[in-house]
């Protein structure tokens, strides 16, 4: 696995891009969505 470097600062903010393969639009379908923001969530509270 990379050895990602990650900044811990407590309550911080972060923004980030996602683009998908060739710019295909499945991200606007709302049960895409909702699994990006679970992973999300769930990669939030590994720490």
């Amino acid at each position: 696995m990379p050895n990602y470097r990650r900044a811990k600062t407590k309550g911080a903010t972060y923004f980030f891009t996602v683009v998908t393969y060739r710019r295909q639009r499945f991200l606007c379908e709302e049960n895409v969505r909702k699994a990006l923001r679970n992973g999300i969530l769930e990669a939030s509270r590994v720490r």
